[in-house]
């Protein structure tokens, strides 16, 4: 039944191109971790969860027919190109759905830059939806990122992030997903205010090469919309929910960029009740709230 139902889907996709992106990108943002609840007073307690834990080797439906898909679309070793629109990161490019990406996803492993860019892909779909675009922007995590960049400079890096800055003039918030040495965090830019709101899954402080970056590209192209007349970022640790093993920081990265959607107000709440308290599996199951806080 399931292989049946694996091969409609699997059809319908190649039937129409745009489809299949779409269905892909809804599969990869319904699959993620139980997240604790953000509780900086109790250090050292175990962190409380929503949902019980999986036993080995159990994986719900939805990740089960989407490892099926899997399967089916890459065998022999296929890979899908796949158009990203210009709407996601101010311009256009194209990637490739590689099987090691789809594999991450489903046996939980630590997520690449093109997870990431694809669940980006999907929280912009949806803020299409609600008539939001304007007011949030992402950075392509891939071409900021230090880790994998090779010998790419912190100035070329800084230029990417202020060209980004200066085509997305109306923009409230600016996310920048970074991965640094192999561990994902957060930088939620506050145009009006000039606050660089840092969240990390492992509750750390920013590396150096993050904020050099960041400072130099608002330095190169200062934000249109800020409020006050100061020209220096005012960093800021978020109290946001932490991992509890080694390899989740991803998806914690990409829940973090849609609670704060729905809420910006966490950004500035000193003890913030992010919604990853919630299963990540369920990422997009509130997503008519995108719409339901202050224009």
């Amino acid at each position: 039944m399931l292989e049946h139902v694996v091969r409609d889907i699997l059809k319908a996709t190649q039937e129409r191109q745009v489809k299949f992106e779409a269905d892909v990108l809804a599969r990869l943002s319904q699959i993620g971790v139980a997240t604790p609840q953000s509780d900086g007073s109790h250090k050292g307690k175990r962190q409380k969860t929503t949902e019980n834990d999986l036993k080995i080797g159990e994986n719900p439906q939805d990740i089960n027919n989407f490892d099926a898909l899997v399967g089916l679309m890459l065998n022999e070793g296929k890979t899908q190109g796949v158009e990203v629109p210009n709407d996601v990161f101010g311009e256009s490019f194209k990637t490739f759905l590689m099987k090691e990406d789809m594999d991450m996803i489903i046996s939980f492993k630590e997520v690449s830059a093109n997870c990431v860019i694809y669940y980006i892909w999907h929280l912009q779909k949806k803020l299409s939806d609600a008539r939001l675009t304007e007011r949030f922007a992402f950075i392509n995590p891939a071409l900021v990122s230090k880790a994998g960049m090779g010998e790419t400079t912190k100035e070329n890096r800084s230029r990417l992030i202020a060209n980004r800055l200066m085509h997305a003039k109306r923009a409230d918030y600016i996310f920048i997903p970074y991965n640094s040495d192999f561990h994902w965090v957060l930088v939620a830019l506050d145009m009006r205010t000039m606050i660089a709101y840092y969240l990390d899954p492992m509750q750390k402080q920013p590396c150096d090469d993050l904020k050099e970056i960041v400072n130099m590209a608002l330095r190169i192209h200062p934000p249109e919309k800020q409020r006050s007349s100061k020209r220096e970022l005012t960093w800021v640790k978020v109290v946001c929910p932490r991992q509890l093993g080694s390899v989740e920081c991803g998806y914690y990265v990409m829940r973090y960029m849609k609670d704060i959607i729905i809420d910006p107000s966490l950004l500035s709440t000193k003890m913030p009740s992010f919604q990853s308290s919630k299963s990540c599996r369920s990422h997009f199951d509130d997503s008519h709230k995108f719409s339901s806080h202050d224009k």
